[in-house]
């Protein structure tokens, strides 16, 4: 046999160690070199403009797998580039020198990485899990990972092959026939390996000027192939991926091509001897091979076809077996001829496809011969049809690609296969795990050192001290509350059973942790979380198995679909999952939301997550302070789930996913990440990971803070800005109600002065209160909108009308809360927030009394002073007193029952301010009016309901509140008196005038009660 073929060469780099790969789905080639950081990548030689990428350091290797390029760079590291894009997408792994080589597992989820600084790592390419391999005491040259992924085969500079198991990175044989050297770069061979193709039944390595077959798992010699004209020492074999060709380059520039079912070896070129080969690459399905030197120059051998020769071959182009193994030809035909058959299959066996079978069943007969069904005889007339096969043949369905499930994890979390690793760093502390190796030499002086424990820090170091525990279970999972720290592993090394451990901080007795084994050795723990008094784990067999603090067994309940996550706060727990497997490249998720309580465990919320990428997945769930619910995705993308409440319609709009942060709008590169901590009101605390997917060990890292917000449009406008208050005050509610009332009438004056009367009409239809309305009315008649303030009259109607209706219900609340505590007569009004503030509940009781969740007044009256008095005594500054009450009006006292006192009074509340020792004798002032002597009476209580109202607007407002009091309470400024009647509230002025009467009698009685509170009040 003979090899022809035509060369194409081209000169691409300056020089160094030139490596190649390709993307087979494409057909680009990409090529490297050492002495510059340059990436091409172009589909042929012969192409003009090959286009080139600079990955900012010295280029070592190259390798393509699944549209992601992995670079390794003189900076000691691994980078991911996503193909075609070119943008950094992570770091695989370091080292403490440049890496040297690589190659993936033939799944490519992993990737075996050898360096200069003689160590070799088995890297999980998403999680970037490591394992070490350390034996070598020099460079490693060259590795390659087992098509079965149970062992990795590495050389290096030591002159040693080390043959790996990858399940306890033991090495399980050692060869030492290369030629040894002190460098990467000054080594003269780079003692590639290869595996046999599919079945790896034996390895092929580089010994001398021959190739040694090594047998597998025993890895002691079988055979060995050598050919005449190769003379000088082998640097790289690479086997065809039909297993057919091996080609064969030495230090010299040789390129060989070895014809195993015909043991014979052929010389197809020679390169120049100045010029080693440093890569060598078989393009698919074709005897098409690219080569790359040492100068920087890649060789093309295109139509390489093999040809019979007429003349007998010549003895120097055999190749011979080294018989030195007993049967040796008998184990290379096994491994070629034996698997060319079960490729081929025999066409006898039942489900083969016989082309002659097919066109049999297509045969046309003469017309006076019926078609048998076998074989036609000599001589019968035939006519075969001119069938494609393809014709004949159903078309074949496309590719179904199946996507697999996420694995489950642990929220703010590093991956589990580090040595140091953050088990859980969240709002309350930080959970380290430590691993150190036992050293080689038990006499050391370390030798008691090592083993793994487990640091627990807190941030509030006031609240408890740090912890410090010897890990004898190896966990891997952990969550950490101010209440407990709950640690897991799927499999203990003592009985080989799933296990669960609870350290609690907060208990009065001696017990201070409970452990419990998961039932039988199958069912693994997979997920962990904490609440308020209870502890959650999830398992493979889809079951929850909930537990109080304490370690009592609450509850086992079944589970949906495939756990990813959990995360528990009070009595709420998040279970984050993939309902089923998908295809086409999608994934789906939801989330269920329980409520714990006790024994009783319910489903208070379902959503479903829009259809996301393969790509994409879940890296974070939480809560918030506040308890809402919220998930992170890979793609960046961080989702809330806000409760609605019920409308007034009696419509629940339930619970819906906002979209709150993004984190690519905050990467400077797209290989940095943000590692989510917790989540606390609108701020997320993240830590920023510069070109890694988790932080370091060491140096701590600093937590950042990001502000959530929904994503508005046109976000540099004046109205997206006051939009956005408004939907931060109704997710987080963190501006008060005087802001969000400006932020409503700003928002309604913009609508305004750009002539949008239909969306001014919208915003007033969301305003809080009617009061918020009537301004709103005011603005629109300045700007003679008459018809715009029209309109809105029946909205203010409308609010005024819902306000009442809520009134007489909060009043009827109050009613049935106030016959609960009837017995207790020294009890505080209880619908009044702010006496719970000033008072406490009885002489005997020194703690505060907690705040009454019924509320019936403003947000402007909470936040005044209790000591302020309504009194101005010729002066601006109010005296201490009971102004704080002046809304007391807004409750019905018929509703309060106070058995404080009994008697009826007339008294006013003004006259029940504590006594003054030495009064304070007052000027004579000018006779006012009973309105002037009204208006200055309650003037600081209508400046404090209305602050940005003018004294004109006062005086519009003092005029209505005087209108609507009765004849009697208007007596009491008959003649200018100021004796000081309670400001009434527009609500009050709706009542009935025949009630007036009556509710002034029982109005006294809660105004002697509240009187005798501030007696407590007063200083002698």
């Amino acid at each position: 046999m003979e090899w022809t073929g035509s060369p194409l060469t081209r000169p691409l780099h300056s020089g160094g160690h030139c490596d190649l790969t390709m993307d087979p789905d494409s057909g680009k080639l990409f090529t490297s070199c050492s002495e510059d950081a340059e990436i091409y990548t172009l589909t042929d030689l012969s192409s003009d403009e090959p286009q080139c990428h600079e990955p900012e350091a010295n280029v070592t290797f190259i390798k393509f797998s699944n549209s992601r390029l992995f670079v390794g760079l003189d900076n000691f590291q691994v980078q991911i580039f996503t193909y075609p894009e070119m943008q950094k997408d992570g770091i695989l792994t370091r080292f403490t020198a440049p890496p040297s080589c690589i190659d993936l597992s033939p799944d490519n989820s992993f990737a075996v990485v050898g360096a200069k600084d003689f160590a070799i790592k088995i890297v999980h390419v998403e999680n970037q899990a490591t394992k070490l391999l350390t034996g070598h005491t020099a460079p490693v040259l060259s590795v390659a990972y087992d098509p079965r992924e149970d062992f990795i085969v590495s050389s290096s500079c030591d002159g040693s092959y080390r043959f790996w198991k990858i399940g306890d990175t033991s090495c399980v044989k050692t060869w030492e026939i290369i030629t040894k050297s002190n460098d990467f770069d000054t080594s003269h061979t780079l003692a590639c390996m290869a595996w046999q193709p599919s079945k790896a039944l034996f390895i092929a390595v580089p010994n001398k000027n021959q190739v040694h077959f090594l047998k597998r798992g025993s890895f002691e010699f079988s055979f060995g192939f050598q050919c005449d004209q190769l003379s000088d020492e082998v640097s790289i074999i690479n086997w065809k991926e039909s297993g057919e060709y091996l080609a064969i380059c030495d230090i010299k520039g040789g390129i060989f091509i070895a014809e195993l079912a015909e043991k014979a070896c052929t010389l197809v070129r020679m390169i120049s001897p100045k010029n080693r080969l440093t890569s060598f690459l078989w393009l698919p399905n074709s005897l098409v091979f690219v080569v790359a030197d040492s100068m920087g120059i890649v060789h093309q051998f295109k139509n390489v076809i093999k040809v019979k020769s007429s003349a007998p071959s010549q003895p120097a182009a055999s190749g011979a077996l080294d018989r030195t193994c007993k049967g040796a030809d008998d184990i290379l035909d096994e491994m070629i001829v034996s698997e060319a058959a079960e490729d081929n299959g025999d066409e006898e066996d039942d489900g083969s496809i016989s082309l002659d079978k097919i066109k049999n069943t297509y045969t046309v007969h003469s017309d006076d011969e019926a078609p048998t069904g076998g074989t036609p005889q000599d001589g019968d007339d035939i006519v075969e049809p001119n069938l494609d096969l393809a014709d004949i043949l159903p078309p074949a369905p496309p590719p179904v690609q199946i996507v697999s499930y996420q694995h489950p994890f642990i929220p703010s979390s590093s991956p589990v296969g580090l040595s140091s690793r953050y088990m859980k760093w969240n709002l309350v502390g930080i959970v380290r795990r430590h691993s150190v190796p036992p050293p080689e030499n038990e006499e050391d002086e370390d030798a008691a050192v090592h083993g793994d424990s487990i640091d627990v820090e807190f941030h509030d170091t006031s609240f408890y001290h740090p912890i410090h525990i010897t890990d004898t279970h190896e966990f891997t999972m952990a969550d950490l509350t101010e209440q407990a720290l709950l640690l897991a592993t799927p499999k203990s090394p003592f009985n080989s059973t799933s296990l669960l451990q609870c350290h609690t901080f907060s208990f009065w007795d001696h017990s201070k942790s409970w452990t419990l084994d998961m039932p039988g050795k199958h069912e693994k723990i997979t997920c962990i979380c904490l609440g308020e008094g209870w502890c959650a784990a999830s398992t493979d067999h889809n079951l929850l198995r909930i537990f109080s603090i304490s370690g009592l067994q609450l509850s086992v309940t079944m589970l949906s679909g495939c756990p990813v996550s959990l995360a528990g706060h009070g009595d709420a727990l998040l279970y984050a999952f993939q309902p089923s497997q998908t295809v086409d490249n999608d994934r789906f998720y939801s989330a269920h939301v329980y409520r714990v309580r006790g024994y009783e465990v319910a489903l208070h919320a379902h959503q479903q997550f829009p259809r996301l990428k393969v790509k994409d997945s879940v890296i974070w769930v939480g809560f918030t302070l506040e308890g809402c619910a919220v998930v992170a995705f890979a793609s960046g993308s961080v989702y809330m789930m806000k409760s609605q409440q019920t409308s007034s319609d009696g419509v629940s709009s339930g619970h819906c996913w906002l979209p709150v942060f993004n984190f690519t709008h905050n990467l400077a590169s797209e290989a940095d990440r943000i590692w989510t901590v917790g989540v606390t009101g609108k701020h997320l605390r993240a830590i920023y990971c510069k070109a890694a997917k988790f932080p370091a060990m060491l140096p701590r890292p600093i937590v950042t803070t990001y502000i959530l917000a929904l994503p508005l449009c046109h976000g540099d406008s004046e109205q997206t800005t006051l939009e956005q208050q408004l939907h931060e005050h109704r997710l987080f509610g963190t501006i008060t109600q005087t802001e969000l009332k400006s932020t409503f009438l700003k928002l309604f004056a913009l609508a305004c002065r750009t002539d949008r009367d239909c969306r001014a009409m919208d915003i007033a239809d969301i305003m809080p209160n009617e009061e918020t309305v009537v301004l709103a009315i005011k603005y629109a008649t300045k700007m003679r909108k008459l018809q715009l303030a029209q309109k809105l009259s029946a909205i203010a109607h409308n609010k005024e009308n819902l306000e009442n209706k809520n009134e007489d219900t909060m009043e009827e609340e109050t009613q049935l809360f106030s016959q609960n505590d009837s017995n207790q007569e020294s009890a505080e009004p209880i619908n009044n927030p702010l006496l719970n503030r000033v008072a406490n509940s009885s002489a005997a009781d020194t703690t505060t009394s907690s705040r009454s969740t019924y509320s019936f007044l403003d947000t402007s009256s909470m936040k005044k002073n209790p000591f302020k008095s309504s009194f101005n005594s010729g002066s601006d500054e109010p005296k201490k007193g009971s102004a704080i009450f002046d809304d007391l009006s807004l409750m019905k006292p018929d509703k309060l029952k106070i058995g404080a006192d009994k008697k009826s009074s007339k008294l006013k509340l003004s006259q029940k301010s504590k006594p003054d020792p030495k009064p304070v004798e007052k000027e004579p002032t000018k006779k006012l009016t009973p309105f002037q002597a009204y208006f200055e009476d309650n003037r600081s209580v209508l400046q404090d309901e209305n602050p940005a109202a003018s004294t004109e607007e006062l005086l519009s407002i003092g005029i209505k509140r005087w209108k609507t009091l009765s004849p009697e309470d208007k007596a009491q400024y008959a003649g200018g008196a100021r004796t000081g009647v309670p400001l009434v509230s527009v609500e009050n002025s709706k009542r009935k005038a025949e009630d007036s009467i009556e509710e002034e009698a029982k109005k006294s009685k809660v105004e002697q009660a509240v009187g005798s509170k501030l007696d407590q009040f007063s200083f002698t």
